[in-house]
């Protein structure tokens, strides 16, 4: 059920494998919460959004209530307040109305729960309140107005009372970011000196790198972006969402061809276990690198049973990930031999003399004890 596979027949094998469970969802109910909070968890489970939507939609269509429960377990519980709001606009996209818009009453209660608490324990429900240009909005506006005091008195039945409580929903949001000391609200203030690079947010560094690069040079430069996110973890969240494929060609779009490079990758049928599933992030992010500097072109090689040369160019890093990923092994020991073989092959073919092909350098990105052979100038990239 872990594997990688694509996206469809994933999807498709846990929603299936979901619809069994809730076909009786008050004995399964634990087995329920337990394994979407474990889909969704990035520290210690999966760390897919997009599937955990999917699985929760598949829970509502028997139990809303479920869903709903099993949603505030997640933000309670190492999840965040953009968790109700993504899955609201997943309910939207495919016409669950009903359910998105309880999604949004639990989101207000949470923000009016904030604001009568005052300064002290607040949720980060405001960083991620939906603003009026968003198609939620109206639905926000229309929970905010039955559950807020004010908008009670006032009435929402004239325009100007409906502008009235909007500018009280922006005004409320807007304490609430500042109390929870959010980026964008001292952004907006000119309050630069206030701003502590290493407590801003990954997402908000992705959005205004070069803003905080001239605002804070004495400051950012210590704590860059570079420091917070290792490459590996981009191309893990890029097979989930694909909103990260942006984000690796930002960083690295400063790499040329420049030297005579085979990237290589063993990756036998162990790099597939639970437990080594970083390993081979880690491989492909390696892999990816060393291709986009090859002067032979964006290509990896990757070997197990059988040896494949992959094209990686004009593919995004979700692309080239799945490609890797998607090749059938078998549990048998990788051949690094064969697929050094082939490579001296195909640049005898391409004609290139004894020492030009000293030249060229093999490098094989590993988990595993591999015994260089001579025959080529190879290193051997070891992963931990």
């Amino acid at each position: 059920m872990l594997q990688f596979g694509t996206s469809y027949n994933r999807d498709t094998g846990l929603n299936s494998i979901m619809e069994q469970l809730v076909s009786d969802p008050n004995h399964n109910r634990p087995s329920i919460k337990q394994s979407i909070l474990y889909v969704r968890n990035y520290k210690t489970g999966l760390g897919l959004r997009d599937l955990t939507w999917s699985l929760l939609f598949t829970v509502a269509q028997k139990n809303w209530h479920l869903a709903l429960t099993t949603m505030q377990e997640m933000v309670d519980n190492g999840g965040t307040w953009k968790d109700p709001r993504d899955f609201a606009l997943f309910c939207h996209k495919y016409g669950y109305t009903a359910l998105h818009t309880e999604l949004m009453t639990m989101y207000v209660k949470q923000l009016l729960l904030d604001l009568a608490t005052g300064s002290t324990r607040l949720s980060f429900a405001a960083k991620y309140a939906p603003r009026e240009r968003s198609w939620l909005h109206p639905i926000v506006m229309d929970v905010w107005n039955r559950l807020h005091p004010e908008c009670q008195r006032i009435g929402t039945a004239s325009n100007a009372a409906a502008r009235k409580c909007a500018m009280i929903y922006r005004q409320s949001v807007s304490k609430l970011n500042r109390a929870i000391e959010t980026t964008e609200i001292a952004m907006c203030a000119g309050e630069w000196e206030s701003i502590q690079p290493s407590k801003i947010p990954l997402q908000t560094q992705l959005k205004y790198r070069q803003c905080f690069e001239k605002r804070l040079p004495h400051k950012y430069s210590d704590a860059g972006l570079q420091k917070v996110m290792p490459l590996w973890l981009i191309v893990k969240y890029a097979l989930a969402d694909n909103k990260w494929n942006d984000v690796w060609k930002m960083r690295t779009q400063h790499l040329k061809p420049t030297t005579y490079v085979v990237p290589c990758i063993n990756m036998d049928a162990t790099m597939f276990e639970q437990s080594n599933r970083h390993l081979l992030y880690k491989a492909i992010s390696e892999a990816l690198l060393l291709a986009k500097q090859s002067l032979f072109g964006e290509f990896v090689m990757v070997f197990a049973h059988l040896t494949l040369m992959i094209d990686v160019s004009k593919c995004t890093v979700s692309e080239a990930a799945d490609k890797m990923c998607n090749v059938l092994f078998h549990e048998i020991e990788p051949c690094v031999y064969c697929g050094l073989h082939t490579v001296k092959t195909a640049l005898t073919d391409a004609k290139f003399t004894e020492d030009e092909i000293k030249k060229v350098k093999v490098v094989v990105i590993t988990h595993t004890h591999i015994d260089p052979p001579n025959s080529l100038n190879t290193e051997i990239k070891y992963i931990y």
